[in-house]
């Protein structure tokens, strides 16, 4: 039997972060080995980014643009773990940053990990194919929750 993968999140106490961190704790195949809150945050489980990146085999980033950026260099700079970025609102900076630390480490990154989203977008793509490509205006709506 292989042992699990250890997982730390980043952005712990926010509304993907806590999420993330019961599904972890229901499936033998993960290790929650701690999450990652703001500086000063309190938290149960909450380890500082030092410790996370020192334990983890990946860290799940629910933070922000520049938290993520931040984060994903102190990762590159260690030589792991692999990082996966769910947050969004990058600066092109903080998206340069995110590259550069890929250089290095795995690294995947997407704004919305829902899978009707994804499907939507496989739909579109396949509309976009059948129609002409002239005199055709084709827009995707998003509603989210107030929070994010």
């Amino acid at each position: 039997m292989t042992s699990p993968l250890k997982i730390a999140v980043a952005g712990a106490n926010g509304r993907m972060g806590r999420a993330i961190q019961s599904l972890l704790g229901a499936d033998p195949g993960f290790a929650f080995v701690g999450g990652i809150g703001r500086p000063g945050s309190v938290g149960a489980g909450l380890i500082d980014r030092a410790a996370a990146i020192g334990v983890a085999d990946v860290i799940l980033d629910f933070t922000t643009g520049s938290a993520a950026a931040e984060l994903a260099g102190l990762c590159a700079a260690a030589g792991g773990p692999a990082v996966i970025i769910g947050a969004t609102g990058f600066e092109p900076d903080e998206l340069e940053r995110i590259g550069e630390a890929a250089r290095r480490i795995p690294i995947l990154r997407s704004g919305n990990f829902s899978i009707g989203l994804n499907m939507l977008v496989g739909l579109v793509e396949q509309a976009a194919r059948a129609l002409p490509a002239a005199g055709w205006d084709i827009e995707i709506l998003e509603a989210h929750h107030a929070g994010k």
